[in-house]
């Protein structure tokens, strides 16, 4: 049993204890899908954009920049000054005496092979050709030189070294060639002799075979030049003031617009650094809250159960990622409504209050949802958990379902109408119709996603029990039917036992359910119970442990049963343990007075296990307290209260409450609560009195 008058420390060591490695693990992942939620939006909503991006909403300036340098404008401005500079280039002085070193020596050649007397004519013009590397078309000026005089011929190469010098004077770069080259066709026509044109041509053709570049682009002086020309470029200088609209939504961002976010605060190293601050604090509050909870109403049972505890933290992160991707799509299609009645129907309406309020308090606004909304969903979503707190059937479900629709349809037009600047007059009404299909839809919806979990996981609903509890359910009808004495026990056990989970709070509807079915495992042997069989004791004539086997067996006999009617796992846990691992002791004393030898008494115990659940706990006490005080012969006050004490303390003397998360002061309200129904149940009748003369006339009557 759990103490409530230990230490903190105590009480929070004991609380850690209860998550294990895999526990720790869904814990964490759960919180890095939560950071990773909360670090997307961040960072795609409020620091982080590229060229050519479009405008998620008003990107608004977060301070003021007074003067704010355009450095985009700046460096087109400083780019377009740059181009116009000059290329700046260097001469190479030598490239001119080889130009005349080579004319001469191509003359020399010529003369040689004019002056070659062993060669033909024909050869001597193929010399030249080769010599000066004419085409086809250009051999008539090989013969030209071959055969023209030598004052002609000396004119020749004279006139090219002129027009070559002229021309590397002034300066030939290597881009510019072809220009020369026309340059040169028309400065020949100035050489020639008596307006011969194979005068000029052969001027022409040597000049421009020989003429080599002799400028080049000095790289170093033209960069000087043009950084020159940016320095004397003024920055250009604007103003941005806080509040200032951006950029509009759905623009594509260019460079400058880039620039001015940067400058008003959008892409700073503080502004990162707070992205992951979020990313980190917004899930710890959501946990810190959650933990302070289960520690603080002591839910161990809920981090025990594996699949509960799963279950609340899938729930969690789910409506996080809902809340996520839905809001900035469309903030009046947020499911809020299957998050608070998941949370309702699996835990309780309080833990539904508290986490609801602190998830949407702490997610909503900063995912973009405006302020009226969001009190909208807070308002609707608290009704809708203390609706779906109490419901009995499917049609209570889905009329509940549209009636929390409506209050939320009607909380959203009046927050909008009190606060009419947030949204535009026409839309009222199409929000209005929105929300309120928002809430019927998740409704409905959320009715699947508990069948499904009732099916699948064995999750117990008010929906299963209220569908388990019915008197004509297969099994209950075949437990009256067999073991009619063993039904009205469990009918006697469940009302003693869900009064008393009631007064701590405990779930009444589960024990009620759970004590209808905790000995149909009877149903297969049912007259060696006594509830069930007339007169004589049928065990009195089996040997003692024949008998303790056929008592033992009713529970493994009843988990068959369960099994066989796909009970779900809550129902079974009270087959298994509305006896623990108690001694059987009237069967112990008659083995012990055949066998005196016998002290062990692991034979005659029941298998277990021991409760743990406050459920289980009050199940397995209102069980054993039901048949003590059916026994009594004399059930008055005195009586009931004495065995109520005495069946109690022997349960926690032997151990049985050990495993049991009900504390001291819980079960003295158990006991006293014990005490009350028996007593109502069992007291003594007044005996009315009869007139004599009404007496008489009634039996002449008959």
């Amino acid at each position: 049993m759990d103490s409530k008058s230990g230490s903190g420390d105590r009480a929070l060591s004991k609380f850690l204890k209860l998550f294990d490695n895999k526990r720790i693990y869904v814990f964490l992942f759960t919180f890095v899908v939560l950071s990773a939620l909360v670090f997307s939006y961040d960072y795609q909503n409020r620091s982080y954009f590229t060229v050519g991006d479009t405008a998620p909403i008003d990107l608004y300036a977060k301070r003021s920049v007074m003067p704010f340098y355009n450095r985009v404008k700046t460096r087109q401005l400083q780019e377009d000054a740059a181009s116009e500079v000059e290329i700046r280039l260097t001469q190479n002085t030598a490239i001119a005496q080889e130009t005349i070193d080579q004319i001469d020596y191509t003359f020399r050649q010529i003369q040689y092979e004019r002056n070659n007397r062993l060669k033909k004519e024909l050869e001597k013009i193929s010399e030249i050709s080769n010599l000066l590397d004419f085409n086809e078309n250009e051999q008539n000026i090989a013969q030209f030189l071959l055969t023209t005089e030598p004052a002609t011929l000396k004119h020749v190469f004279d006139s090219a070294k002129s027009i070559d010098l002229e021309l590397l004077e002034a300066g030939v770069r290597k881009e510019n060639l072809s220009k020369k080259y026309e340059t040169i066709d028309l400065i020949a026509f100035r050489y020639s002799i008596d307006q011969r044109p194979e005068v000029s041509e052969a001027i022409a053709i040597i000049a421009k075979n020989e003429l080599i570049p002799n400028m080049s682009i000095d790289d170093q002086a033209t960069s000087v030049e043009r950084e020159k020309a940016k320095s004397r470029i003024t920055p250009i200088q604007e103003n941005i003031r806080m509040n200032e609209l951006l950029v509009e939504k759905g623009e594509n961002l260019t460079e400058e617009d880039i620039e001015r976010l940067k400058a008003a605060g959008y892409y700073e190293k503080e502004i990162n650094w707070i992205i992951w601050l979020h990313s980190i604090l917004y899930p710890f509050i959501l946990f810190f809250f959650l933990f302070l909870y289960l520690f603080v109403s002591d839910k161990k049972e809920w981090i025990k159960s594996f699949k509960r505890y799963v279950l609340l933290f899938a729930s969690i992160a789910i409506m996080v990622a809902l809340s996520r991707f839905v809001i900035p799509m469309n903030n009046n299609m947020v499911p809020l409504f299957m998050f608070t009645i998941v949370l309702t129907v699996f835990f309780n309406k309080p833990f539904g209050y508290f986490i609801t309020t602190v998830l949407v308090i702490l997610f909503f606004p900063f995912f973009g949802m405006d302020l009226v909304l969001t009190a909208s969903y807070l308002l609707a979503s608290l009704v809708t958990i203390q609706l779906f707190s109490n419901f009995k059937t499917y049609a209570d479900y889905i009329q509940k379902s549209f009636i929390s629709a409506a209050i939320f349809s009607i909380l959203a037009l009046t927050l909008i109408t009190i606060f009419p600047g947030y949204y535009a007059n026409g839309k009222f009404l199409n929000i209005s119709f929105l929300v309120f299909l928002n809430g019927a839809i998740s409704g409905l919806f959320t009715l699947g996603i508990i069948l499904l979990l009732e099916r699948v996981a064995q999750f117990i609903t008010p929906l299963r029990l209220i569908e388990l509890g019915d008197s004509n359910s297969p099994l209950l009808r075949y437990l009256f039917e067999v073991a009619p004495g063993s039904y009205q026990h469990s009918i006697m056990v469940a009302n003693i036992a869900s009064h008393a989970a009631e007064k701590i709070k405990a779930n009444g509807m589960l024990v009620r359910v759970g004590a209808y079915y905790h000995d149909i495992g009877k149903t297969v042997f049912p007259f060696y119970f006594t509830e069930n069989s007339s007169g004589k004791n049928i065990l009195d004539d089996l040997d003692p442990l024949k008998s303790v086997e056929l008592i033992k067996g009713h529970v493994s006999n009843g988990m068959k049963l369960a099994e066989e009617n796909s009970l779900p796992d809550g129902i079974k846990r009270f087959i298994l343990t509305h006896h623990g691992t108690t001694r059987i002791s009237f069967l112990l004393q008659a083995a012990q007075s055949v066998n005196p030898s016998i002290t062990d008494d692991a034979e005659f115990r029941y298998p277990g296990p021991k409760p743990t659940s406050k459920e289980e706990t009050i199940l397995m006490l209102a069980d054993s307290v039901e048949a003590a005080v059916r026994s009594l012969s004399d059930k008055d006050s005195t009586e009931i209260k004495n065995m109520v004490d005495k069946v109690i303390s022997g349960k926690i003397k032997d151990n049985q409450l050990d495993d049991s998360s009900l504390t001291f002061k819980e079960l003295q309200t158990v006991r006293q609560s014990f005490i009350f129904t028996l007593d109502s149940l069992y007291h003594s009748r007044i005996t009315y009195p009869v007139n004599t003369r009404q007496s008489e006339k009634f039996k002449r009557s008959r």
